[in-house]
């Protein structure tokens, strides 16, 4: 009996011990588990802790800028197809390893290409892309990965280079230049001489980016007149696989009258729409270039494009170098839809003039120094500006110089982003109400009042409409354009005419009218709401009849 005792101790403990031991593994386990899951948690901008100096010291700066570290594609390949005739000829006039075309990159004038282009843009990754994407970073103007965005860069030529470089996670780019767009060679059918001019041409056109950060419409349009090298996608795919981009599609495009995508026999306005990826395949982005005068009367004769805009995702609008196109009253139109559509504005001095962020709903923050203006532009200083920066209570550096300035050893770039307020009632109100001088606590003050002693005249004043149709031109009523649809109004929105059916006091009330309005051929007809006869948003609608 006491044997029996004893072995069933013994039993115990060593049962208790193991159980300990797997205890504390599974729990060391938890713990490593743990620490893992809040790892990858942190973000990717701050410091690493003294646990991961080690790897983060085998980073290349490429890993770094275009997120190559620890990537699973065994799921993501499935998801995006690359386009290999195109991923290929892109990777060849890049001077990048081509499987397709590795023979003729032993060639020796392929061997000279390759060499100087991995030179210059040894120097433009230094100079301009690092520091150009800690920047963004630390003043949070690069945007979020799971934002989507579009990014509007009017007299951009193919600088798609810079446009992802500042806004690096936007879903759409939308390039717009006088250049043509051109069309893509079949490598394998060129001789070698007619290979080494056209690689030739593609180093030629670098001559002004990679030194300062711009293209030259004058320069482009000559260099595109060769016979191979005859437009803007030949290098919107240069730099896409240059930043280690994979093209899953090249498409010529057109835009009809309302704004929608269609073949480029079906429209008027041309373009190239080239979609990519990083080198995950894991989110598509969408790079549109469309050939277009942007000024006030060519805009009047194809509403499409501004259409097409006002479709897309929250707009971001970029400019550098453009010019002082739109200090000229004849651009007014593409400048004041920039001003009220965009969220954000990152420009230099050459794009809006600075005077007209006076009355909007922008914070701005000036970047860089402002001394002058190259003497090509000597008439376009703006003495307000400079007094704008110099009363700014803190000086912003940049760590990177583009543009025309870049001649003077300066930059300078201003960052206009949305007020928080501006999409609060009281912001509504006071954009009705631009000829009164009305402080933004009167509004606000006024407005409270409203909403909570709301009469039926004040009722009244908020509407819901279905908007049918966007022109510059206006419509009687009956006309063809309008389909057979009756009763059907307008508003007036920068110089254009959007016709609306309906005039209901609730969103819901609208719904089989938009219905009837598709049914009728406006597939694209959406619900919109006015208050004081002003567009408002349908969130904002919301708020105003709570």
């Amino acid at each position: 009996m006491q044997r029996i005792v004893l072995f069933f101790l013994i039993g115990t403990l060593v049962f208790v011990f193991s159980c300990q031991e797997i205890s504390e593994k599974l729990s060391s386990k938890s713990k490593q588990n743990e620490n893992v899951e809040m790892e990858s948690d942190e973000e990717e901008y701050e410091d690493l802790d003294s646990t991961e100096i080690n790897e983060s010291k085998q980073l290349s700066f490429h890993e770094e800028l275009y997120g190559e570290k620890n990537k699973d594609t065994s799921e993501i390949y499935q998801k995006l197809k690359v386009d290999e005739f195109n991923n290929e000829i892109a990777k060849f006039i890049a001077g990048l390893e081509s499987e397709k075309y590795k023979e003729l990159q032993k060639k020796p004038f392929y061997e000279t290409h390759k060499s100087n282009i991995t030179q210059a843009w040894e120097k433009t990754e230094g100079e301009d892309l690092e520091p150009i994407t800690r920047w963004t970073r630390e003043n949070q103007i690069a945007g979020n990965p799971n934002y989507e965005s579009t990014v509007f860069y009017p007299f951009s030529g193919p600088d798609i280079l810079y446009a992802n470089a500042f806004f690096p996670f936007a879903k759409n780019y939308v390039l717009v230049g006088l250049e043509q767009i051109g069309s893509l060679p079949h490598i394998e059918s060129l001789s070698a001489e007619m290979l080494n001019e056209y690689l030739t041409g593609i180093r030629a056109s670098q001559r002004y980016i990679n030194k300062h950060g711009y293209y030259m419409t004058k320069h482009m349009q000559e260099d595109f007149s060769k016979t191979e090298l005859n437009g803007t996608v030949h290098l919107i795919l240069y730099y896409l696989a240059l930043t280690k981009h994979q093209i899953l599609g090249v498409e010529e495009i057109a835009l009809d009258n309302y704004g929608n995508v269609t073949e480029k026999k079906l429209g008027n306005i041309r373009g190239v729409k080239v979609d990519f990826a990083n080198e995950d395949l894991k989110n598509k982005q969408t790079v549109f270039y469309f050939k277009l005068d942007l000024s006030n009367e060519n805009i009047e004769k194809n509403p499409g494009f501004l259409r097409f805009l006002s479709n897309q995702f929250d707009l971001n609008t970029y400019m550098k170098s453009a010019s002082y196109i739109l200090h000229d009253s004849h651009f007014s139109t593409v400048c004041n839809f920039a001003l009220d559509k965009s969220i954000k504005i990152l420009q230099d001095d050459t794009g809006v003039p600075f005077y007209k962020f006076k009355n909007s709903t922008f914070d701005l923050t000036f970047f860089g120094k402002y001394t002058s203006t190259i003497k090509d532009f000597k008439n376009h200083y703006q003495p307000e500006l400079k007094k704008a920066i110099d009363a700014q209570e803190v000086a912003h550096e940049l760590p990177f110089i583009v543009g025309y300035s870049s001649w003077l050893g300066e930059t300078l770039l201003i960052y206009a982003n949305k007020s928080k307020d501006s999409e609060n009632d009281e912001e509504v109100l006071a954009q009705n109400n631009e000829k009164k001088e009305i402080t933004k606590k009167e509004v606000k003050k006024k407005e409270e009042t409203k909403l909570v002693t709301k009469t039926d005249n004040q009722e009244r004043k908020l509407v819901y409409k279905v908007q049918i149709l966007f022109s510059s031109r206006y419509f009687k009523e009956g006309s063809p354009e309008f389909k057979g649809l009756k009763n059907v109004g307008y508003y007036q929105d920068n110089g254009a005419y959007k016709y609306t059916i309906g005039n209901e006091t609730s969103a819901e009330d609208c719904i089989m009218l938009r219905k009837k309005a598709q049914q009728a051929g406006f597939e694209d007809a959406f619900i919109i709401a006015l208050f004081d006869g002003k567009r408002i948003s349908l969130h904002q609608a919301k708020k105003i009849s709570n």
